[in-house]
């Protein structure tokens, strides 16, 4: 398996050199740039997945109101002339993003982006790599130099040393950039952290045409109400959760030298406009479902999830959670045990939320529930995912053996479009300090009014 380096504070970095909030509309300046090939390294130092990187990242850069400017496998002397293309369109108080997919190394402590030409270096010969490479420093500096009022710098370069040679002492360091001081104003986020690999594929069978890092960083890029801080978090909990599925250890690190909050995406709902507010994906279905799914303990969710937007970098993350479920279950870790099922008084007494399929589609769950002894009365309230137009129904079973029957009884609100009242059987669940009811609706012949075949299935949680 192909993989990326993390020490080298370049490779996974963005780097944000920020100031307050700009008084006027400023311009928004983006330089993507994806290098897969290094015609004087060796075959196994060609890397795959750099270049779409590039694209990947460059798209959603366009959907926050950047201009872009693109460039794949390029010389020491195109990335110059892309990066003075950069510059040269920024004034003081625009905001710049600067990203780099491909090789990087750290020479005494300072991270360098290497181009395409660059020579096979010897032993020994750090000063004429750094001559051929560029520097973080020196990227960062000229963006400080333009008067910037915000640089992003995204450096995915956290790869393996490619001038390693077994038996013999390499230039530069092992693994991946450096941590080094950052600027002041200037937020850096590595796709790994110091001494990790970063990941371009989870395995053989891996057809993602992205990494491991910007799979999961190009949504949340474009996710509204994160600011720069958040979105490293969350960046950084999805590559770790995603690589342990092939158990990796990746974890992109942060340093956060700024002042204010500064969010690329747009603010928070309530809190007034983002200058020069990009395009809001917060109506977008595959963002609201993904929400809704990513925690899910239940299979056929993922699976439903995946059927619908199997062609989004959202299923990615789907497939690796399914097949972490997959493993747990083959392993008998997420049978419930009997001490942690309710007992046979009140143990399901609570509200419950989760998720539910009918077909394709996708819908909130909310379960108000009562348990007296075995019998178990409540009210069930469903919404297409997202919409927010919920209806409600009353329902009763009964309790046997931690399986729950339970059919629909009466309408307590107006149902929407094809709602019907359910029935079926849903398991208890207990995990680590959880409790959840997972299995398969079914019509209610009586009072259902489900169209004929309506089947799904439901994963809820005990609130």
């Amino acid at each position: 398996m192909r993989q990326r380096l993390a020490p080298l504070v370049w490779s996974c970095l963005i780097v944000a050199c920020l100031v307050s909030q700009p008084a006027r509309a400023e311009k928004r300046v983006a330089l993507v740039i994806g290098n897969d090939r290094y015609p004087n390294l060796s075959a196994d130092q060609q890397l795959q997945k750099a270049a779409n990187d590039a694209r990947a990242v460059g798209d959603a850069v366009s959907r926050l109101g950047f201009e872009v400017i693109r460039g794949e496998n390029l010389s020491r002397q195109a990335i110059v002339d892309r990066f003075d293309e950069l510059t040269r369109r920024l004034s003081a108080g625009d905001t710049a993003f600067f990203f780099f997919a491909g090789h990087g190394v750290s020479i005494g402590g300072a991270n360098y982006i290497l181009p395409t030409d660059v020579p096979n270096i010897e032993a020994g010969q750090d000063i004429r790599l750094a001559r051929a490479a560029l520097g973080e420093s020196d990227i960062e500096s000229d963006l400080q130099g333009r008067g910037v009022r915000v640089a992003v710098v995204v450096l995915d370069a956290c790869r393996n040393n490619p001038f390693k040679r077994p038996g013999v002492r390499s230039v530069g360091a092992e693994h991946g950039l450096s941590r080094i001081e950052p600027i002041n104003g200037v937020f850096a986020l590595y796709s790994a952290g110091l001494g990790q690999t970063a990941l371009d594929r989870l395995d053989e069978t891996d057809r993602d045409p992205n990494s491991v890092f910007t799979r999961v960083f190009v949504p949340i890029l474009v996710k509204p109400g994160l600011d720069l801080s958040n979105l490293a978090i969350e960046v950084r909990e999805g590559v770790a959760r995603l690589a342990a599925t092939v158990q990796h250890d990746q974890r992109p690190a942060y340093y956060d030298e700024t002042m204010g909050r500064i969010y690329l995406a747009g603010l928070p709902a309530g809190e007034g406009q983002n200058p020069s507010p990009p395009p809001s994906p917060s109506n977008d279905p595959v963002v609201r479902a993904w929400d809704e799914a990513k925690d899910t303990t239940s299979q056929s969710v993922l699976e439903n999830f995946i059927d619908r937007f199997g062609d989004t970098p959202y299923a990615t993350l789907a497939r690796a959670r399914l097949n972490q479920l997959r493993e747990t279950h083959s392993a008998g870790l997420s049978q419930p045990t009997e001490s942690m099922a309710p007992s046979a008084t009140s143990g399901l007494t609570g509200n419950w939320q989760g998720l539910a399929t009918a077909g394709t589609s996708l819908f909130d769950y909310r379960w108000t529930i009562r348990q007296v002894d075995r019998e178990v009365t409540g009210t069930i309230s469903l919404a297409k995912s997202g919409s927010g137009d919920w209806s409600s129904y009353e329902f009763q079973g009964n309790l046997v053996d931690n399986v729950l029957s339970f059919r629909g009884t009466r309408w307590l609100t107006p149902r929407h479009g094809s709602f019907c009242m359910a029935s079926g059987e849903l398991k208890i669940v207990a995990g680590n300090n959880t409790l959840a009811l997972q299995g398969r609706w079914g019509p209610n012949a009586v009072a259902g009014g489900c169209p004929a075949g309506s089947f799904g299935h439901v994963d809820i949680t005990k609130q």
